[in-house]
């Protein structure tokens, strides 16, 4: 039992350095040491899927109020730390601005289906694969631009296109659902 309260506590405490390790990150990109900045945006990679997993296999998981506010959390992090560091990947290293844009509209457009369902009083706390794989292709285009692989990361903003429009409709789906008679 107490290594499922660990787990929950490990979970949080994923959550919460995101942040500063994001720091760490534009601090690493100012002073152009790209590898040790694609290695760390990596690691926040890792941080990200094992955050929310962690959490959910503890016993605070059971603790509602808790795991919204976790969740919460989480999303706020994940697009302060993203937009952290790709505005700076931009004036550091000539990233694409179009690259940026596709992640603040696809997180825009997540942002403005999640306050819709929760005007409706139907909530989203989980979110879809496609999603997922969305977010985890916006750190591998970052990666691949700090590594020279510029092709790789015109690849992966595709990625994000595809499975983020494919997340973002099937939010909506879900939303729809919920709210149909």
């Amino acid at each position: 039992m107490q290594h499922r309260k660990t787990l929950g506590i490990v979970g949080i405490a994923l959550t919460f350095f995101k942040l500063p390790l994001a720091g760490g990150i534009v601090a690493l990109l100012l002073i152009q040491n790209d590898g040790l900045a694609a290695t760390s945006i990596f690691l926040l990679m890792i941080f990200d899927i094992f955050d929310g997993v962690l959490f959910r296999y503890s016993t605070y998981s059971a603790n509602i109020k808790l795991g919204k506010l976790r969740r919460s959390a989480d999303s706020i992090g994940d697009v302060l730390v993203v937009n952290a560091v790709l505005i700076t990947m931009i004036f550091s290293y000539d990233f694409p601005v179009g690259f940026y844009l596709i992640t603040l509209v696809r997180s825009a457009l997540a942002g403005a289906l999640a306050v819709r369902a929760h005007t409706l009083g139907k909530p989203i706390w989980k979110t879809n694969l496609s999603s997922r794989l969305a977010a985890f292709s916006t750190g591998l285009m970052a990666i691949a631009w700090l590594l020279g692989e510029t092709g790789a990361s015109y690849f992966c903003a595709g990625l994000i296109v595809i499975f983020g429009a494919i997340g973002l409709a099937q939010h909506y789906k879900t939303i729809q659902a919920r709210v149909s008679p």
